[in-house]
C-alpha cells in the first residue's frame, strides 16, 4: 500500500524574506494547517532569490510563490487547500533559479 506524500510550506526566514514579513506569514500558514497532517509549514534558511522576498515554495508540487504578503495568506490557504495555486503571485522567479532549488529540495536538503 502506498502512502500519500506530505506537502510541505517551505518560507524563507532569511533577513529580506523576514523583514518583508516572511515570519509572520510562517506563523500564519503554521495556524492555518495546524490540524492538517498531510501539510508541514517550515522554515527555510534561504532561496537566494532575496529581490522578491518574501519567498514560499510548496514541495513536492514545485510552486514557487514570491513578493509574497501576509495579507495573501488566506488565498495561498485556499488555494492549498483546494489543489490550486495563487496565479499572480507564482513562478516569478528565474527558472534557474526555481530549479536549483527543486535540485536542492529533490536531493533531501532542507
Amino acid at each position: 500500500m502506498a502512502t500519500e506524500e506530505k506537502t510541505l510550506i517551505f518560507i524563507c526566514q532569511n533577513t529580506d524574506c523576514k523583514s518583508r514579513g516572511g515570519e509572520e506569514i510562517m506563523v500564519r500558514l503554521q495556524e492555518a494547517f495546524a490540524d492538517n497532517e498531510g501539510l508541514e509549514v517550515c522554515p527555510y534558511m534561504c532561496f537566494g532569490t532575496c529581490h522578491n522576498a518574501p519567498n514560499i515554495v510548496i514541495y513536492p508540487e514545485r510552486q514557487w510563490y514570491s513578493d509574497v504578503r501576509p495579507s495573501d495568506v488566506p488565498e495561498i490557504v485556499e488555494a492549498l487547500q483546494q489543489g490550486s495555486r495563487v496565479e499572480r503571485i507564482c513562478d516569478q522567479i528565474d527558472e534557474g533559479a526555481r530549479n536549483l532549488i527543486y535540485t536542492l529540495l529533490d536531493a533531501g536538503i532542507y
